[in-house]
């Protein structure tokens, strides 16, 4: 129907091509290109223009030789390697626990404790002197000559005396009376100091209880006046007055 249809209209065409073999000579010349093609690389795009025949080839200048820091490959950029592996989870738990809680012998044991000790006296001991009754108190103790002061040196020389008792006979009953002599001293100096310190607690600080505030005084009065501490402010034997001039 296509066909005849076809050559109504004047062209006579098949529905298919017949078969018609090629010459042997085209044929292997079109099989011996296509196997060349095949087997020839691909050539690179040419960017530039050919190389004329005409030209001599010019050869390579000569380089000179590289030094041996030129030829050194440079250092590789970047991150470094981690000198140990980044610790887990457990290990980290482990090492905060032992810096918190480290295991101790019984001597560090011990010393850990006297240092804890030591600190607790010392912050205590600061804020018993920082207190401004304990502030008076010094003061009105430095002001006065106490015969505290000079029991240590006159003690001494008691005992030197007494050793010495052998070869002088006299000297034993010359320290005897002079013992007890300083004794009644220290009891009638402090029996005065203390009456005047309480009478100075009770005008500035009324409120301020009296425990511990005789030993303070007595411990202070007993010493001598450089080794006291904290030092003296006030001079000896002035007049005493609270709050200190200073402050007002």
């Amino acid at each position: 129907m296509t066909e005849h249809r076809l050559r109504n209209e004047g062209k006579a065409v098949g529905l298919f091509r017949p078969y018609q073999p090629k010459p042997a000579s085209t044929g292997s010349a079109n099989d011996d290109s296509v196997r060349d093609d095949r087997a020839a690389p691909p050539s690179p795009p040419s960017t530039g223009p050919a190389p004329s025949a005409s030209k001599p080839a010019v050869a390579p200048a000569p380089q000179p030789p590289r030094s041996a820091a030129a030829s050194t490959p440079p250092a590789p950029s970047g991150r470094t390697k981690k000198a140990a592996p980044t610790p887990t989870r457990k290990q980290s738990i482990q090492a905060r626990q032992a810096r918190l809680n480290p295991v101790l012998n019984k001597k560090q044991v011990r010393l850990r404790e006297r240092q804890a000790r030591d600190k607790v006296r010392s912050e205590g001991w600061d804020r018993t002197q920082s207190r401004p009754v304990m502030a008076m108190i010094r003061d009105y103790i430095d002001v006065r000559l106490s015969i505290g002061e000079f029991a240590l040196p006159l003690m001494l020389l008691i005992l030197v005396a007494m050793f010495l008792g052998g070869r002088f006979p006299s000297l034993v009953q010359v320290t005897f009376y002079a013992t007890w002599g300083l004794f009644a001293l220290l009891i009638g100096d402090t029996v005065l100091m203390w009456l005047g310190c309480k009478a100075a607690i009770r005008q500035h600080f009324p409120d301020e209880p009296l425990k511990g505030k005789l030993g303070y005084a007595m411990s202070r009065a007993m010493m001598m006046r450089r080794a006291r501490q904290p030092r003296a402010r006030v001079k000896r034997f002035s007049k005493f007055n609270w709050p200190p001039a200073e402050s007002n």
